[in-house]
């Protein structure tokens, strides 16, 4: 019989990663009194960035499993969140670090809330940590290091499995070989609800200034010029240029946002992809365009070399930026932001140019994309190792 699954969220993530994934099994909502206490300081952390490292914050917001009891559970599965108490044996997935509230900056971090979330990491009632790739686990372990004890370090690295996305194939070679073999303008995609952060104005950019001298492609952008994050912000002037590019330029179809549905069909009809992002711990939208046949065009930033690289896509080298808070792209300043997107324009151009002087290799990149994501984010093997894990949990259960 297999287990039963409690989970307390049906966010985005939670979707991607926990929600239906195992065949068969069932899945329990756990209540959550913590819940809307948590969306409170969500809000006032938005319009105060500081609150964001107070300890009230901390608790309320990444500590928001609180002390759940699903007793009809074996296990609960939560995404980027500690679950507290020790009544039911419990999983997580990551996509940074865990918990949440680590950062690089030591005067961030109450060091008594640290030392308070690791023994519950290392605890029997946690049996896995599942970062969703090997940058998040090597963050993970290099960040744990400052916290734990040696003991409990080595009882965290031996909970964690890097288990990648699964992701449904959305294409095949015949429809990939049919979409390349209808001539015209190449169709440009780009999706990303922080514009900005995700490198979608530097992109408006160059290609507003490559559309000059060429017309030869046509580009749907999606993304929200308003939605900023931290310094990945868009100045007046920098917002009015984007603005008068969308106005004006007939080549380029610009939506604030579309349904899911909606962005699939604008991935399966391009012919090139694109996340130029300054910062990312993942990229979900890669990935729906790698299995719709959509070769991207990336940054390296985080865990993207691990999803593209130069034989399925176009990787953008961003190892010149000096960046004094490494990957923890929250804190960088305005200057470095301003510099970042300086070298993603420069290398942007770059890669535009060598793909309309020779359009003939992006059908190749294409087919290896889709390979990729059947060989590396198998669905069914993805429910498989899910499976294994809990039922690990639900075989504890029964033996106490």
């Amino acid at each position: 019989m297999n287990p039963k699954i409690g989970v307390y969220s049906d966010s985005y993530p939670d979707k991607r990663m926990i929600l239906n994934k195992v065949p068969d099994c069932e899945y329990i909502q756990v209540q959550n009194r913590r819940e809307n206490w948590g969306r409170i300081l969500r809000l006032l952390g938005k319009g105060f960035p500081g609150f964001q490292q107070s300890e009230i914050y901390a608790q309320g917001v990444h500590f928001t499993l609180d002390t759940p009891y699903c007793p009809e559970a074996d296990v609960i599965h939560s995404f980027n969140r500690v679950c507290l108490g020790a009544r039911n044996r419990w999983v997580a997935t990551f996509e940074k670090t865990f918990p949440e509230y680590f950062s690089d900056e030591e005067e961030h971090l109450p060091a008594r809330i640290i030392k308070k979330q690791i023994p519950m990491i290392a605890s029997q009632q946690c049996i896995a940590l599942l970062p969703m790739s090997q940058w998040a686990y090597e963050y993970e372990m290099r960040l744990v290091g400052q916290y734990a004890t040696h003991a409990d370090r080595k009882i965290i690295e031996d909970k964690m499995e890097v288990l990648y996305p699964p992701q449904a194939v959305l294409s095949s070679d015949d429809e990939i070989r049919e979409k390349y073999r209808q001539k015209g303008r190449l169709h440009l995609f780009f999706v990303g609800g922080q514009l900005k952060r995700k490198g979608g104005v530097e992109l408006i950019k160059v290609l507003n200034e490559l559309h000059k001298e060429c017309d030869s492609f046509s580009a749907v952008i999606v993304g929200d010029l308003n939605n900023e994050y931290c310094n990945f912000r868009v100045s007046s002037k920098e917002k009015q240029e984007i603005e008068n590019i969308i106005d004006k330029a007939d080549w380029l179809e610009y939506h604030q946002s579309l349904s899911n549905d909606e962005i699939l069909k604008c991935a399966k009809a391009a012919h090139i992809g694109f996340l130029p992002t300054m910062g990312d711990t993942f990229g979900f939208s890669l990935l729906e365009m790698q299995a719709c046949g959509c070769p991207v065009v990336s940054t390296d930033r985080q865990a993207l070399p691990e999803i593209n690289h130069d034989d399925c896509g176009w990787v953008l080298d961003t190892r010149d930026a000096s960046n004094s808070h490494g990957d923890d792209f929250a804190h960088y300043s305005a200057k470095e932001v301003d510099e970042l997107s300086e070298i993603i324009q420069k290398n942007l151009k770059k890669a535009m140019t060598e793909i309309l002087n020779h359009p003939g290799m992006i059908e190749e990149k294409a087919h290896c994309a889709l390979e990729r994501i059947k060989r590396e984010h198998d669905q069914e093997q993805y429910a498989s190792d899910l499976l294994r894990i809990y039922r690990k949990c639900k075989q504890d259960r029964s033996e106490e």
